[in-house]
């Protein structure tokens, strides 16, 4: 087995269990805490990416780093004085952003959320801790770059997964056992978050290659500041993108109908564990192509790795819009919700599958250190969302919000591709559209609809029965799906047969 299977494996098996725990929470927690309070652990989601716009590109960078230092294999002392530089840069940022996330809880509590039966102290002592466990679990995705520019994916997955697991289990004693509030949920996720950290350092600094003691060095920061900078650009915009639909709908709605959106959005969120496991363990082998100046085996390894993406995301993608409300009342088991997110879900999980498949042209643009298109592309995407987002919002509510991160999805698999590969993989672009996504995409909705011929309009919900009908669904869908990338089926029957999906190579 290579390298990419065992880190595509990995990150299936991580991701998929983390999302999992988080999904299968959801119900426990609204159950134990109430809708209203759950909409700060929205609010908390919010805060996370607003402090993630401040990674200035280091998490990104750091992966990349690494990746070509092991590919070229580059001097081991240099390459811990970078991790060590970028790590001191980093934790200092976090540390800042803590402290200011700290000081504004009480500005936050009474004129950012809308509180109704909730208390405002509650709220502001709930924020408060929100500020501690951003601290621990901002530097996060620095230390996972590292790991997965290592190829150390498996360990950055068990990892993620245990903590995943730390914390909802542990939020589940601490519920239905000691406190059923939400300042005792933020507790023990701060208590969690510092385990975590703990183990995702020793993790990393026990995987860089032996040597002298790391120092800080800043002329370091000289080779790879205008990537860093590329990329900071990107995250900024790129978190403005997918944040500032609930951003605005948190300042505007009631913390209960928030909390509804914040629902829904993790359904849609649930997409990217399919997405960042191929994009993780791909990412990291482009950029080890690149740097040994294959582009051969890069274009066979670009088209099997798209072609991946769509088999695995627009089946769930069509079958979570075509079947909302069933899927929602099988996981909440609340018709009221349902009746509040089955309009949500379907329009927030195309938005999140057609930019998932924006992913892996993504990634061989950073392969290549080229930001220019993608900051550009999101400066004016921003620039349109904006006055669109509050103006859908005004006239549609929270569906008016979701549609605007739909329409601007559309325009980036529209217009993005083209550039791409122009410049990247000349002659490509055509074979993306039709082959990678296109096929895929048409075979995914056809299989996805026919079960939807053996439910009536209006039947009343059977869960047995439904489950059965979407699990067929399902796997018409990937069925009809692979049967479109001929290419892809050999890849994948060469995987069992221990052959390598990576383009004849061990990666």
């Amino acid at each position: 087995m290579t390298t990419v299977q065992k880190n595509l494996l990995a990150n299936f098996l991580g991701k998929g269990w983390s999302a999992a725990v988080a999904i299968a929470f959801v119900p426990v927690y609204t159950s134990y805490l109430g809708i209203e309070a759950y909409g700060l652990v929205g609010v908390f989601s919010i805060l996370t990416a607003l402090v993630n716009l401040f990674d200035f590109g280091l998490s990104a960078t750091v992966n990349r780093e690494l990746a070509r230092r092991t590919a070229q294999n580059a001097g081991t002392d240099e390459t811990r004085d970078l991790v060590r530089t970028l790590e001191v840069i980093y934790w200092s940022i976090g540390a800042a952003l803590a402290v200011a996330v700290l000081a504004g809880a009480g500005l936050l509590a009474s004129h950012w959320v809308r509180a109704g039966s909730l208390p405002v102290p509650v709220i502001r002592t709930s924020i408060a801790l929100m500020a501690g466990v951003l601290a621990l679990q901002w530097p996060l995705s620095f230390y996972g770059g590292g790991l997965l520019g290592l190829q150390r994916q498996a360990l950055w997955n068990g990892l993620v997964a245990g903590g995943a697991t730390l914390r909802a289990l542990g939020a589940l004693f601490v519920l239905s056992r000691v406190s059923n509030t939400i300042v005792a949920f933020f507790v023990w996720q701060l208590a969690a978050s510092a385990i975590q950290i703990a183990l995702v350092v020793a993790a990393l600094w026990w995987r860089l290659p032996a040597g002298r003691r790391p120092r800080f060095r800043a002329e370091l920061l000289s080779p790879i500041w205008r990537f860093a900078a590329g990329m900071s650009g990107i995250s900024v915009l790129a978190l403005v993108l997918t944040q500032i639909d609930k951003i605005v709908l948190s300042r505007i709605l009631p913390l209960k109908e928030f909390g509804y959106y914040a629902l829904a959005s993790v359904v849609s969120l649930g997409l990217y564990t399919l997405i960042l496991p191929v994009f993780d363990a791909f990412f990291p082998r482009f950029s080890a192509l690149v740097a040994l100046h294959d582009p051969d085996a890069l274009r066979r390894v670009y088209h099997r790795a798209c072609q991946l993406m769509s088999v695995l995301i627009l089946p769930i993608a069509a079958v979570l819009a075509l079947w909302a409300d069933r899927v929602l009342l099988l996981w909440t088991r609340d018709p009221a919700i349902v009746a509040q997110t089955r309009s949500l879900v379907p329009i927030l999980v195309c938005g999140t599958a057609l930019n998932g498949l924006m992913a892996l042209p993504f990634a061989l643009q950073l392969a290549h250190g080229w930001t220019r298109l993608t900051l550009a592309a999101n400066a004016i995407g921003v620039a349109l969302m904006i006055p669109l987002l509050f103006e859908a919002t005004r006239r549609f509510g929270s569906p008016g919000a979701a549609s605007v991160w739909l329409v601007l999805n559309v325009g980036y698999v529209i217009f993005l591709p083209h550039p791409i590969h122009r410049r990247l993989l000349p002659g490509e672009t055509a074979r993306w559209y039709l082959r990678d996504v296109g096929a895929p995409l048409a075979a995914a909705l056809a299989g996805a609809s026919l079960p939807l011929l053996l439910v009536s309009r209006g039947a009343p919900a059977d869960a047995p029965a439904d489950l059965f009908r979407i699990a067929i669904a399902w796997g018409l869908a990937s069925g009809a799906a692979l049967l479109t990338v001929p290419e892809l089926r050999g890849v994948l029957r060469g995987m069992l047969r221990r052959r390598e999906i990576a383009g004849g190579t061990p990666a």
